[in-house]
């Protein structure tokens, strides 16, 4: 049945298209559940023709289809139990109009929740549902599961703001449902059915969604209650006092803690909170709203209850929320956060019985559980917190899941809330639907009469999760010595594989494949690891596409630390021989001369009072040197320089060659023989803050940005923009700084389209420039582009290798950009 699989497929959508390499298939056999089972081959459509081709394709020769959006359901539901086809639908990501006279929006089902939002802020206008995920949930899967999230309680879940969707069925045939009003009353309502169908009965390329006008004033309260009963009890007593929260969220003592660990937000430590929310186009209704449940919560327990609408404050707080997720793999070192009985929902009178409930059951079978979730919905998410790697734990997490469904049903709650069914909820939740599912059996008959589509899931899924797939901490025998990559295990292990790493991933939005995000490389470095993948040229190519951005880490709320594990995973390659010759050469030069140019270079040579690191950089460029130099002797800072000072290593560490690494650290410290000096170069103050610990660099920056106040400064009346570093601002966390910098020199800033924080990589970084010149170029230039579409001149930087990344791209894109360091305009200015 595979025989000709791929060959048939390219020739639907172009070889560019699929993918079937054994990495590839390791990768999309797993979504943020605990299940893995591996595809035989990956297709990415990007018309509606193609999909109708492949499923045609696919029936004919009873291959099963899995449809996948950005691949972060708990449940399992893109995990492709049966292999086949997986259906990588993130090339639908097309905007297709949006009328707001008659409040809705027609969208492709690869369309990003938040980008959705983005383009409908303009407007005034938001789509509701807002999920957890909704950074990288896609609408079409949002559908599939009819997620919700922490508006749902005033908003409804995605059921409630889809009109109508086209669908492929398994067929190929193509099908328009609902409608583009309101109300309708025109038969059955088939458009409804296919909302929470987990990709069973089609796949949806296009959906038309209700969206509402954004609210003018939102005010966000947070209640401490020493009692998780009473949180729970205040829940019922706020929604049956006729209050309308647009949020109502709980979270325990567990959850808690773990925000706190992973975010530092600093939130009471107390055994429940209570977050809630109203929002409106007048003020004073909302304030009516919000202290008609301050009393409520007051009268029920809670103190210290804050109100707030300041809108960086509630965004803090959301954050808190948003992020748990994640945040509840570190509540403990050495438990993994696992999507097992996650989402159930319960009347809302028994809700403070079911949170204890959750936690008596996990301290009976010996497991850690959290009670949180929209409770204003009704929903009570929990997670479970175990060591995966031993087998009782596992036996104790299924009976824990076994009781916590039970209890569940006999109080009149459901199985799944907002997260689907998929294969991890199914057996409770075919104990929940035991006299329909001949029904539900029946009609997925109809719409698929050969089982191509999704099959295993939901009513067809076995009985027994447990077994019903291999478990992503499955492990073999590896094939390769990973010395490096074991200091790493417990990190692979903590990653919950939520993918909120893909929303700033530089490669990922310019490849778009799942190897190209982080959390596609993370589980190559776990498959290396584990045995399940053998080492390859193609992996070791995909494992060095990785900027070190750092832009992942800053979004993942349980840190892990991703350039770590790819820097591990690298040196673990290099060892067993997969190796690059652009690497050799690079780090020969080095050995040879001393720098990444391979020149014969020397320092200007100065003996002063303040010692100063050129770098590899600063160094080659002499006049500049000697310019900079000037400018801190103006500043007050009188240089002392090495003649004959050398790279500091950064290279050799992120390229995996970790021995030579060492020899060479030794060789720089023979060699430059201070311990607190002045950097001028970023990758060498962020590199020897964070490998050399009895080393005390300091950035350049943070010295002019003491000493210019004080300084005699020409007014520059410039109009620029600035590109963030990614070791300046993620790296060593300073943003503020080159700001200011900029506004004393009297220069005006417009700010890049991301920034600060979420400032994109130009692809300088990582080694991409001597693995992947190409990828390296096409990082900037779309840095560029976005330079070019603001009213500005002039672009500055800090870094010396962005400087002359985007200089390149300037020239390559034909752009009269003018790129330059921050430094000279720190020189211009100075008298």
């Amino acid at each position: 049945m595979k025989d000709g699989i791929v060959e048939s497929l390219s020739r639907i959508v172009g070889t560019e298209n699929v993918k079937s390499d054994p990495a590839d298939l390791f990768v999309y056999g797993s979504d943020a559940s605990v299940h893995t089972s591996p595809p035989w081959v990956i297709v990415k459509p990007h018309a509606v023709e193609e999909v109708q081709d492949i499923l045609r394709y696919a029936n004919e020769n009873r291959i099963p289809v899995t449809p996948r959006g950005a691949g972060s359901g708990m449940s399992g539901q893109a995990v492709p139990v049966d292999g086949g086809i997986v259906l990588d639908m993130k090339g639908f990501n097309r905007i297709l109009e949006v009328r707001v006279e008659d409040t809705f929006v027609r969208v492709e089902a690869g369309v990003i929740d938040d980008d959705l939002n983005r383009a409908l802020k303009p407007y005034g206008f938001s789509y509701p549902p807002a999920p957890a995920s909704s950074r990288i949930a896609t609408i079409g899967g949002e559908i599939a599961n009819n997620a919700s999230g922490l508006r749902s309680v005033k908003y409804g879940a995605t059921r409630d703001s889809v009109l109508g969707m086209k669908v492929v069925l398994a067929d190929g045939s193509l099908i328009t449902l609902g409608a583009t009003t309101r109300v309708e009353a025109t038969g059955y309502q088939l458009d409804r059915l296919m909302v929470g169908s987990e990709g069973t009965l089609g796949v949806i390329v296009e959906a038309t969604l209700k969206i509402v006008p954004i609210p003018k004033f939102r005010c966000m309260g947070i209640a401490c209650f020493d009692k998780l009963t009473q949180a729970g009890i205040t829940v019922s007593k706020i929604i049956g006092s006729g209050s309308s929260p647009s949020m109502l969220e709980l979270m325990d003592d567990i959850a808690i803690t773990a925000v706190n660990k992973t975010m530092e937000l600093g939130l009471p430590e107390v055994e429940a909170i209570l977050f809630f929310e109203a929002d409106g186009k007048v003020r004073e209704s909302v304030d009516i709203e919000m202290k008609q449940m301050k009393d409520i919560c007051e009268e029920n327990g809670a103190f210290d209850v804050k109100m707030t609408y300041d809108a960086k404050e509630r965004a803090k707080l959301f954050l808190a929320r948003k992020k748990l997720f994640a945040s509840l793999s570190r509540y403990q070192e050495g438990l993994s956060c696992t999507s097992l009985a996650d989402d159930m929902a319960v009347p809302y009178s028994r809700m403070a019985e079911t949170a204890n409930k959750i936690h008596e059951i996990a301290k009976r079978n010996n497991v850690i559980m959290t009670a949180y979730g929209h409770c204003g919905s009704g929903v009570i998410h929990t997670k479970i917190l175990m060591d995966t790697t031993m087998d009782d734990q596992w036996h104790n997490a299924e009976n824990a899941v076994r009781e916590v469904y039970e209890f569940v049903r006999s109080v009149g709650g459901t199985t799944s809330a907002e997260h689907g069914i998929g294969i991890s909820k199914a057996p409770a939740w075919k104990k929940e639907k035991a006299d329909s599912l001949e029904i539900l059996r029946a009609v997925k008959r109809a719409f698929d009469p050969n089982n191509i589509l999704n099959p295993q899931k939901m009513q067809d899924a076995s009985d027994n999760w447990l077994t019903a797939t291999d478990l992503r901490y499955t492990v073999g025998d590896s094939k390769m010595q990973t010395t490096y990559l074991q200091e790493w295990k417990d990190e692979l292990n903590t990653c919950i594989r939520c993918g909120y790493c893909f929303e700033g991933c530089p490669v990922f939005k310019d490849l778009n494949w799942e190897l190209d995000g982080a959390r596609g490389k993370v589980i190559l470095a776990y498959g290396l690891l584990s045995g399940n993948l053998e080492p390859s040229e193609y992996i070791a190519e995909k494992l060095y596409q990785c900027t070190y951005c750092k832009d992942c880490v800053e979004r993942c709320s349980a840190n892990i630390s991703v350039p770590s594990i790819m820097t591990a995973a690298r040196a673990d390659l290099k060892e067993a021989g997969f190796t690059y010759d652009s690497h050799a050469e690079l780090l020969d030069k080095i050995t040879r001369t001393g720098n990444i140019f391979g020149k014969d270079l020397k320092a200007p040579g100065m003996e002063g009072e303040v010692p100063v690191l050129l770098g590899c950089r600063f160094v080659e460029r002499r006049d500049d040197a000697e310019k900079y130099l000037d400018m801190l002797r103006r500043l007050g800072i009188n240089p002392t320089v090495v003649e004959d000072e050398i790279c500091c290593g950064m290279p050799f560490a992120v390229l995996g060659y970790k021995k030579e690494l060492a020899e060479h650290k030794k060789k720089f410290k023979e060699i430059f023989q201070h311990k607190k000096f002045i950097c001028l170069c970023t990758s060498c103050a962020f590199f020897i803050s964070e490998s050399y610990p009895e080393l005390e660099p300091v950035y350049v920056i943070e010295e002019i940005h003491r000493r210019l106040p004080d300084a005699d400064l020409a007014e520059l009346g410039v109009k620029t923009t600035y590109h963030d570093p990614c070791n300046v601002c993620r790296g060593m966390k300073m943003v503020d700084e080159p700001r200011d910098i900029i506004g004393w020199l009297g220069a005006e800033l417009v700010e890049m389209p991301t920034n600060r924080m979420q400032a994109e990589c130009c692809g300088g970084g990582g080694g991409v420039l001597v693995t992947d010149k190409a990828l390296a170029s096409r990082l900037a230039e779309k840095r560029i582009r976005q330079a070019d579409e603001l009213d500005v001149s002039s672009l500055v930087t800090l870094c010396p290798t962005c400087e002359v990344n985007l200089k390149n791209a300037a020239e390559s894109t034909g752009s009269n950009m003018k790129v330059r360091n921050l430094f000279d305009l720190v020189c211009d200015a100075l008298k």
